[in-house]
């Protein structure tokens, strides 16, 4: 009989066989052969993340204003293809962490309140 450790294994492995993570990991190595747009990529990274992750009302205005000042980045080819792999492969783990929550029987109802 498989111990948890055992599933984990294959769930992390399959998931590294992925359309999404190959994309994901494919776009990053891209990226990082040019160490100055990795790093102004990662402060864009950094910018949009505490947008999203402190409380505030204004968050669309905030996200726009950051775009518009990383608008060349953005414009990048290599930062958008990246930037879109690392959604989907975002995409594809949530799913699985909502799959499991469910499945496990995690009791999310608070979040609906």
């Amino acid at each position: 009989m498989y111990n948890i450790d055992d599933h984990l294994g294959f769930l992390l492995a399959a998931l590294k066989e992925s359309v999404e993570y190959k994309r994901y990991k494919e776009t990053l190595e891209e990226v990082k052969k040019d160490p100055e747009l990795l790093n102004r990529m990662h402060e864009y990274q950094r910018s949009r993340f505490q947008i999203h992750v402190e409380p505030d009302d204004r968050i669309a205005e905030e996200d726009r204003t950051l775009r518009l000042k990383y608008s060349e980045l953005l414009a990048n080819p290599l930062v958008d293809a990246h930037l879109k792999a690392e959604k989907k492969y975002c995409k594809l783990v949530r799913r699985i962490e909502d799959s499991f929550s469910e499945g496990a029987g995690i009791d999310v109802s608070f979040l609906e309140e």
